[in-house]
């Protein structure tokens, strides 16, 4: 819907007035948080299951203090692995936000007035993608797959569906283009949904957050780097530059779960002694 809405506010006033609008949607998302987000146990419209299934890791192995520096948690080999997944993935998908349309504008001439829809169709299918894939690995687990196999299989089939990028430079029918966007998104999506998984998967509750956020610390801050890199290439080269960053895009998916599976051969829980 964004893609609609953005679209009319920007032909109706102005590029600035998106941004702002956009922004204010922002704020009335953390108010709406704000008012109505209680930790389980505080929130009366749970079942008491629910709060169960939600609390069931409390006390296993030994407890995990409620404060857990951070210096312990970024210790560990498997934060870091963690951390690589999102470093040699995320930057790929600010990629594509910040530069997808810029691309498509160079490679076939469309504008902000015509690129509503299928941007519509690659954003749709991130989300049909993100969803989809999520269950597959729980659908895996479900048929009696170890969870090291139902999440590392399921996360090599959405890097395989990112590899197609590295032909998207050479495609001259702008629908094909769209097509392999649109593949990559959702593989990009599937393979988000796993890697945050992951984390809940290897470390107590009490430590997830912390592990994401060092997550997102090293991504961001590689996205940052690499867009400066990419306005370099651009600069000299409008079309041409976008063959590196897209043919690293197609690999990298790849390259980070090779990384992955040789820092966390298996994929289990933790010891908490180890926090």
């Amino acid at each position: 819907l964004a893609s609609l809405i953005i679209r009319v506010i920007f032909l109706s006033y102005s590029w600035q007035a998106a941004f702002l609008v956009t922004g204010i949607f922002s704020f009335i998302w953390l108010v709406l948080w704000l008012i109505f987000y209680r930790k389980p146990e505080e929130f009366s419209r749970i079942s008491k299951e629910e709060q169960a299934y939600i609390l069931q890791d409390e006390g296993e192995d030994k407890p995990v203090s409620d404060k857990i520096k951070w210096t312990k948690v970024i210790r560990l080999k498997e934060t870091w692995s963690i951390a690589m997944l999102k470093l040699m993935s995320d930057p790929v998908w600010w990629f594509y936000l910040f530069w997808g349309a810029k691309f498509l504008n160079k490679k076939f001439g469309v504008d902000i007035a015509s690129i509503s829809i299928p941007f519509v169709v690659i954003y749709a299918t991130a989300d049909i993608g993100g969803i989809f894939f999520g269950g597959l690995s729980s659908w895996f687990l479900k048929r009696g797959w170890s969870l090291n196999r139902a999440r590392k299989l399921t996360m090599f089939i959405c890097a395989l569906m990112v590899l197609p990028l590295v032909f998207i430079t050479h495609v001259n029918h702008f629908w094909l283009a769209i097509l392999i966007l649109t593949s990559a998104v959702a593989g990009h999506c599937g393979w988000a949904a796993n890697v945050f998984t992951l984390v809940s998967d290897i470390f107590p509750k009490k430590v997830v957050g912390s592990v994401v956020g060092i997550g997102n610390t090293t991504s961001t801050t590689g996205a940052a780097i690499a867009s400066f890199g990419i306005g370099l290439a651009l600069s000299s080269a409008p079309l041409e530059g976008y063959i590196f960053p897209f043919t690293v895009a197609a690999f990298s998916y790849l390259a980070a779960l090779g990384i992955f599976n040789m820092l966390v051969p298996e994929v289990k829980e933790i010891s908490t002694s180890k926090l």
